[in-house]
């Protein structure tokens, strides 16, 4: 394509393909258009849980979530909870909505955050590939996945804790599966990238 400077239509199954060759993608599901960007941004922005899950891997995790207004906190699928920016408090109340977020935004639980907001996990599944380390863990029905940069000395049945904060998750509108909530720490980390290159 390069060689021959033309514009070219290419059409493929494989997610990984679209996102390396594409400059522009479009995802079609059920042959309705369901977002049209360039791959970075249909990755860190998915306009549905479809595209969601269908771009990346390992996929975005899912859940259902609801806000709980008392605590100021999003608690999903009953387990997780998250507290929520004052700011951010008032477009997601009386909604019920689905939370996702990438596997390498799940971090380790660190010493200092407080015992409610981390989860014990149990490792159902490892892999271990030399640059990065992806497992699974059961939440509620769902599998979850985390993948890590590095080695990590992860076994099958080792409890692990995990804690994501509020600023990595996307929140689709569960009714009409539309993004009311983009990731915001995720653009910084891009624009660092390029102020580094």
């Amino acid at each position: 394509q390069r060689e021959l400077n033309i514009t070219m239509i290419y059409v493929t199954h494989d997610q990984v393909e679209a996102m390396t060759m594409g400059d522009r993608i479009m995802i079609l599901h059920e042959g309705e258009i369901q977002q049209v960007g360039k791959p970075i941004e249909i990755y860190n922005n998915p306009a549905n849980p479809f595209v969601a899950t269908f771009i990346g891997a390992p996929a975005m995790n899912l859940a259902n979530a609801v806000v709980d207004v008392v605590g100021n906190e999003l608690i999903i699928d009953e387990t997780i909870s998250v507290p929520i920016p004052t700011e951010s408090l008032e477009t997601l109340v009386n909604r019920e909505l689905i939370a996702g977020i990438r596997p390498e935004h799940l971090r380790i639980g660190a010493k200092e955050t407080a015992e409610n907001y981390k989860i014990y996990v149990t490792v159902t599944n490892v892999e271990i590939l030399g640059n990065e380390t992806i497992f699974s863990f059961k939440l509620a029905d769902a599998e979850w996945m985390v993948k890590w940069s590095g080695q990590w000395h992860v076994n099958l049945g080792d409890i692990v804790p995990i804690e994501l904060d509020f600023e990595s998750l996307c929140l689709f509108d569960a009714e009409t599966e539309k993004l009311v909530k983009k990731p915001t720490n995720v653009a910084s980390h891009v624009i660092q990238h390029e102020v580094m290159l």
